[in-house]
């Protein structure tokens, strides 16, 4: 067009080899990978109420932390809130079946491997 500028219509090519920034659930900004099958990364959970489904189904909560006591100091409140132990190893994880039944259950994943050892609902009602 006459009078564009040329910055406007940039004729470079995107590479394919960079992740993809998106906007995933509650507003948080998430790196994607284009779709490769040498870069898939997925498991399966095992949904108290549900059984078996992959990854994708859920959302992840965080590691289960114990709450700090009734009146916290705010130092206190800012490790519950801000620290992860993110240990290399098992850890107790919070998930939440998004496409499915809806519910928040207890985890304990492997987080070198991804291998999920246990699944339980709160409170060990499964």
């Amino acid at each position: 067009m006459p009078g564009r500028s040329s910055h406007l219509t940039s004729r470079r090519p995107v590479s394919t080899s960079l992740a993809v920034s998106v906007i995933c659930s509650l507003g948080q900004i998430c790196l994607r990978w284009p779709a490769s099958r040498d870069r898939t990364v997925s498991y399966v959970l095992t949904c108290p109420n549900c059984g078996p489904r992959e990854v994708t189904d859920f959302s992840f909560g965080g590691e289960v932390n114990p709450r700090p006591r009734a009146t916290p100091s705010s130092r206190e409140l800012g490790a519950y809130n801000y620290f992860r132990d993110n240990v290399a190893g098992v850890q107790r994880e919070w998930w939440f079946h998004r496409s499915g039944c809806g519910e928040w259950f207890l985890a304990e994943r492997d987080t070198r491997t991804n291998q999920v050892l246990l699944t339980e609902l709160p409170g060990g009602a499964a």
